[in-house]
């Protein structure tokens, strides 16, 4: 050594173990500030904190109307498909957009999104007859279900993610196997008007339909030629349908304004929930089964406890109505989107 000093060496009176301490300050600042970039940290919501709701993130860049809402298994991304023909991958709670994929073409409006059980993929179905199907970590165009003829309403996988269910305005809900695109599709017809909404059991042996027939039909997809029954119906057109958790809860809503919980063994209405003003769009169970939120036509959401259908909230979330709403399956937030082309992210902050 020639006894000069470079930003490597130690002046000889300082003992390394003292900066040991330093060091150790340093890293937790540095991890501290890391875990603020995460974003806000949530509680689960539940009927204990459900009046603590808030907006955490609003979620721009639709230039038209968001039709649907849905959040990955994982709960750390957020799909949105709009009327502008895009759908939208979200990073959960920031908002920061991971993927836009764009439907080319005329009539590319988008009427319902959903992710695979796995995650691996999220699916479209849109006004030009075509259901769709990316990947969700990279974006990529996987497949294309064309040959329905009908605008396609509502989409959602079976729970082993081997079929994806696409409903259609001509009354017909196709089932198109994903993994092999050989195999023709099933095609299920007993409604008499457009196929609004469709759920798959959380069994998986059960789906049901809700249609502009005003009817409710159960469909036994396990058998190779299956027969609908009729569950139930609304008094004007039926909008959506959801399985409760433990499948033994059905949620409905419909142009009648209302939302209903039935009983699915009895086929007994539990609760005719009243409290909008114009058609109720859409209904959410939360992950445990304990709240159910319905989205309506007059801006509002509404939060109800499933047990004793009361309305334990309402939340004012969008300037114009409510098309979609979704709990993430960790409970810790609940997605609005409407006619004015946002997505809110809604949780309850851990103050």
């Amino acid at each position: 050594m020639d006894g000069r000093q470079s930003l490597f060496t130690l002046p000889p009176h300082r003992p390394v173990t003292r900066l040991f301490p330093i060091l150790a300050i340093l890293l937790l600042f540095i991890a501290g500030c890391n875990e603020q970039d995460v974003g806000p940290e949530t509680l689960p919501i539940g009927a204990d904190n459900i009046t603590a709701l808030e907006t955490i993130a609003t979620l721009s860049g639709h230039e038209d109307a968001v039709r649907s809402v849905r959040f990955a298994p994982d709960s750390q991304t957020l799909a949105s498909g709009s009327f502008d023909g895009n759908v939208r991958l979200w990073a959960v709670p920031a908002g920061t957009l991971e993927h836009d994929l764009v439907i080319a073409g005329d009539n590319a409006a988008v009427r319902s999104v959903a992710f695979s059980p796995d995650g691996q993929y999220v699916a479209a179905g849109s006004f030009d007859h075509n259901t769709r199907l990316w990947a969700a970590a990279s974006g990529n165009l996987e497949a294309e279900f064309a040959g329905q003829p009908a605008a396609v309403n509502s989409v959602a996988f079976a729970q082993d993610g081997e079929v994806l269910a696409a409903a259609a305005n001509d009354g017909s809900i196709w089932l198109w196997p994903v993994n092999d695109q050989s195999i023709p599709p099933r095609v299920l017809q007993d409604h008499l008007d457009d196929v609004t909404g469709i759920a798959f059991a959380p069994d998986g042996l059960t789906m049901a339909s809700v249609s502009r027939d005003y009817t409710i039909l159960l469909w036994p997809i396990v058998d190779l030629e299956p027969q609908s029954d009729v569950f139930g119906t609304h008094g004007r057109w039926i909008s959506d349908v959801a399985f409760s958790p433990d499948g033994l809860k059905l949620a409905t809503s419909g142009g009648d304004e209302t939302a209903r919980i039935w009983d699915v063994a009895t086929g007994n209405v539990d609760f005719s929930l009243e409290g909008h003003e114009g058609t109720v769009h859409a209904v959410a169970f939360s992950p445990d089964g304990s709240l159910l939120a319905s989205a309506g036509a007059d801006g509002r959401v509404n939060i109800w406890d499933t047990a004793t259908g009361e309305r334990l909230h309402t939340l004012t979330a969008e300037s114009g109505g409510v098309l979609s709403v979704a709990f993430s399956p960790d409970s810790h937030f609940l997605a609005t989107a409407g006619t004015d082309a946002t997505v809110l992210l809604w949780g309850v902050r851990n103050n």
